[in-house]
């Protein structure tokens, strides 16, 4: 099965390619991106986006994951990048997403991740998605506010990055409250 590009307004959600190596590089090797995620090295190298570009292609394979490169409709530039990792057999998905620095306070993590969630439940048929965020990320806390998520837990000082000790704030959605919000968000 062929992975489905996406589309918003300002938009495009597609898989990602080779070619997008350079860019990736770009957005990740930039602290105030990296520091946000789970696991991305920093410096974040060349051969640290061929790792990321093969592992996307093989969870998407394995039915896994499923991420996408987030390009501007207008000049097809990589801005960032989203997706979920998957548990189809449970209809569950954890969406993640980054947004390059300098696109930042644009509303593009939450457009994209509005179209994210409608993919998730209207093609993939999960049931659920969540979410887990550094409690300190203000800005992606409210990006998951906006798309209705509801705050289901805090795992105190639960993640240490770079020698920093953080919470880590649950979110999730469900398939039901979804829909009821879905009009109001696209």
């Amino acid at each position: 099965m062929e992975q489905p590009t996406l589309q918003t307004t300002r938009l495009i959600l597609r898989p990602y390619v080779h070619g997008d190596a350079e860019g990736i590089v770009r957005i990740s090797n930039n602290m105030n991106v990296v520091r946000w995620t789970a696991a991305h090295p920093f410096p974040y190298e060349l051969k640290d986006a061929h790792e990321f570009l093969a592992k996307c292609e093989r969870e998407w394979v394995e039915r896994k994951a499923a991420f996408f490169a987030c390009v501007l409709c207008d000049t097809g530039e990589l801005i960032g990048g989203g997706g979920f990792k998957l548990e189809l057999a449970q209809e569950r998905g954890e969406i993640g997403y980054a947004i390059g620095e300098p696109h930042w306070g644009r509303g593009y993590a939450t457009e994209s991740a509005v179209r994210l969630l409608r993919y998730g439940f209207e093609d993939l048929g999960l049931s659920r998605i969540n979410a887990s965020v550094h409690g300190t990320n203000v800005g992606s806390i409210r990006v998951l506010e906006k798309l209705g998520m509801v705050k289901e837990g805090v795992q105190r000082r639960h993640t240490l990055r770079f020698g920093v000790k953080d919470d880590l704030v649950l979110f999730g959605v469900l398939r039901e409250e979804w829909a009821s919000r879905a009009a109001r968000l696209e």
